[in-house]
């Protein structure tokens, strides 16, 4: 039996020494470290809130600071974020266009946006360009509208989409 444990003593300390096992605390660590981490996704989001009115404008009357809509903007990409609005009827202004064919009345319009007025350049422009990301629940910027009325329309629906596209940096 003293043999058996003599020879299982020995077949342990060399397994122990093959695989670099600590038998006692003379070679052990001074230190040990762990990294912990977690991962935040990016996250752009574009949220237009219209106001009360967008979608019945008055076109024979002429409003100066006509608020439409109220567009929320949230990024959380540190390097920040760009906003660009485009028009569909539009190239240097936005254009309200008749759904009738052959209609040939329009309603130009200009665009404010956050208090700055907006320069179409081919039916878009970059209407937001920070370099940090906004607070959690975003930002509000009021999107307002002037035209000049016109009473003597054509019978019809006038319209233009503008739409609104963010991108992280």
């Amino acid at each position: 039996m003293i043999k058996t444990l003599r020879r299982t003593t020995c077949a342990l300390a060399l397994v122990a020494g093959a695989f670099g096992l600590q038998l006692n605390g003379a070679d052990a660590a001074t230190t040990g470290s762990i990294t912990l981490q977690g991962v935040i996704s990016q996250s752009c989001n574009i949220t237009v809130n219209s106001q009360t009115g967008y979608n019945a404008l008055d076109l024979t009357q002429s409003p100066t600071n006509l608020n439409v809509a109220i567009v929320n903007e949230q990024c959380n990409d540190p390097k920040g974020y760009t906003v660009s609005m485009t028009t569909a009827n539009g190239t240097t202004t936005g254009l309200l266009k008749g759904a009738v064919a052959g209609n040939p009345d329009t309603v130009a319009y200009t665009v404010t946006y956050n208090g700055a007025a907006v320069t179409l350049a081919g039916s878009s422009a970059q209407v937001t360009n920070v370099s940090a990301k906004t607070a959690s629940g975003g930002v509000n910027k009021n999107l307002n509208i002037a035209y000049t009325g016109n009473a003597n329309l054509g019978a019809d629906t006038y319209t233009d989409t503008l739409t609104f596209t963010i991108t992280a940096k």
